[in-house]
């Protein structure tokens, strides 16, 4: 699988994750790739117009635990202006709460991006730093 524009979209990572994945651990630049997702409750946010504007493609986001998750299980994604983009989902939140607690550095980068019908969808790529 090569990859193109365009290929981490909440349909492909449904179908495709782990090749995806794979793709793209053969590229170092960002650091250590863990996973792919859709961020989830981005339809919660307030202001999600400015917030779809204010992203862009390829821009690191922050991984925190931050409590305003709907699930405290789940972590918070933000821009690192601090605005919350969303939260990961719990199944993968699991591992990624645990490397933080070791101090590992966890990070990602918007992939894809959609506003329609006032719904906004990011999917990210997830990083690891120090293993």
């Amino acid at each position: 699988m090569k990859i193109t524009k365009n290929l981490i979209t909440p349909e492909s990572i449904k179908k495709q994750r782990w090749e995806i994945v794979n793709e793209m651990s053969k590229n170092r630049k960002r650091g250590i790739i863990l996973d792919v997702a859709e961020v989830e409750g981005s339809y919660a946010l307030k202001d999600t117009e400015s917030l779809y504007n204010g992203l862009s493609i390829g821009e690191k986001l922050d991984i925190c635990d931050s409590r305003e998750s709907p699930d405290n299980i789940m972590l918070t994604v933000k821009a690192l202006n601090g605005k919350t983009v969303g939260f990961l989902p719990a199944s993968i939140s699991l591992l990624l709460r645990l490397l933080l607690e070791k101090k590992c550095s966890i990070y990602c980068y918007t992939e894809y991006k959609n506003y329609t019908n006032k719904l906004l969808t990011v999917c990210i790529s997830i990083y690891v730093q120090r293993y």
